[in-house]
């Protein structure tokens, strides 16, 4: 778990976001599946997925998620899934992009 201190927790990112972008006109990501967690950030859709972003507030692990139905068990997700399964590769690079991993060995 050593591996992962130093991650910036989400609030502070957020902020940092919202300053960022003061004057832009942000897209709003439509989901197709039921989720449950207030503390995951939604990215958008792979294939049939819905792909997710989370802080795991009370963790020092961030992670991706991608959403594959509604019932509360059809999910993957996990950061040492990302180089096995693509969904979490995609989910990965698309946390990247948004600015949510910003650790320099990401």
């Amino acid at each position: 778990m050593d591996d992962y201190q130093g991650w910036p927790k989400l609030s502070s990112i957020k902020d940092n976001v919202k300053k960022e972008n003061e004057g832009v006109k942000l897209q709003r990501v439509v989901m197709r599946y039921t989720h449950d967690c207030e503390d995951c950030v939604p990215l958008g859709q792979f294939q049939e997925n819905d792909i997710y972003y989370c802080d795991q507030s009370g963790f020092d692990v961030p992670t991706v998620i991608a959403r594959y139905g509604n019932d509360g068990s059809e999910y993957i997700s996990g950061i040492a899934l990302v180089n096995i399964d693509p969904r979490l590769t995609v989910a990965f690079a698309m946390a990247k992009a948004a600015g949510f991993l910003l650790r320099e060995n990401t």
